[in-house]
């Protein structure tokens, strides 16, 4: 017999993400960056489960006495739906927080501090093909207030703002590149205008699924760019402020209540 098309699963694990029931931990964090999804094992005291399937690699293990899943999701908002959807098939009511990069929009929001998103923006169009009733999606505030008191506690600099999430990297964000015409140039002036902390392409189908689906989500990004001041941090510093993300969203997976 052969299987249906709506649904996929390659011997009991799911088609995408290659991670079968048991895999996951209730808390996952998501990142884009599977050499990130690395670096956070190297938090655990153990590793139980470990995948890797296409650009989502797995890591289940104990940070602190604490079951915790890390998951790479690639990039985009495509990707974030595979993940959200198959993690859902495969963990009840999970808390997700997304540890991620951004470009500031603001020019008081200095490269390598941290923004936590409390809503962030739909600049795409997949939220079209859900029953999601708005472009403007929520964080889960009790992990907004985790995030929050991590990051007093690593002793960061950091904001909470309202994000924008593009469908892409380049046009989709105002990049003019020779031969590529946009049709949106001034797109990073109306944000910055409407008052948006920053810029990255997941979690508005982060939060709009998971507010969807009913389950907890949160989101963290470490400033690599501000397109207001046209800058972008050295290749040393990037380091610095990826540890200072991981850091937080970790202590704040710690904390959040199940």
């Amino acid at each position: 017999m052969n299987k249906e098309a709506n649904y996929i699963e390659i011997a009991g694990k799911q088609y995408h993400i290659g991670c079968q029931k048991g895999d996951l931990a209730q808390k996952i964090l998501l990142v884009g960056d599977p050499d990130r999804a690395a670096k956070v094992a190297n938090y655990f005291s153990s590793v139980r489960v470990q995948r890797q399937h296409r650009e989502f690699h797995t890591f289940t293990g104990f940070y602190q006495d604490q079951e915790i899943t890390v998951m790479s999701t690639g990039m985009g908002e495509g990707c974030m739906e595979i993940s959200v959807i198959e993690i859902c098939q495969l963990v009840e009511n999970p808390i997700l927080i997304r540890c991620g990069s951004c470009s500031a929009l603001q020019p008081n929001i200095s490269l390598g501090s941290l923004i936590i998103s409390e809503s962030a923006y739909s600049l795409g169009s997949l939220h079209n093909y859900y029953d999601i009733k708005t472009q403007d999606m929520i964080s889960d505030m009790a992990i907004l207030r985790a995030l929050d008191q991590a990051c007093k506690t690593q002793n960061v600099t950091y904001s909470v703002g309202k994000t924008a999430s593009a469908p892409g990297f380049y046009g989709p964000q105002a990049r003019q590149i020779p031969g590529f015409t946009i049709t949106q140039p001034l797109l990073m002036k109306d944000l910055q205008d409407k008052g948006f902390s920053n810029l990255e392409m997941e979690i508005s189908t982060l939060f709009g699924l998971s507010h969807l689906k009913g389950i907890r989500a949160g989101a963290i990004c470490a400033v690599y760019g501000n397109r207001a001041l046209n800058t972008f941090l050295e290749d040393s510093e990037i380091p610095k402020a990826e540890t200072d993300c991981i850091e937080a969203s970790l202590l704040a997976l710690r904390d959040c209540l199940v």
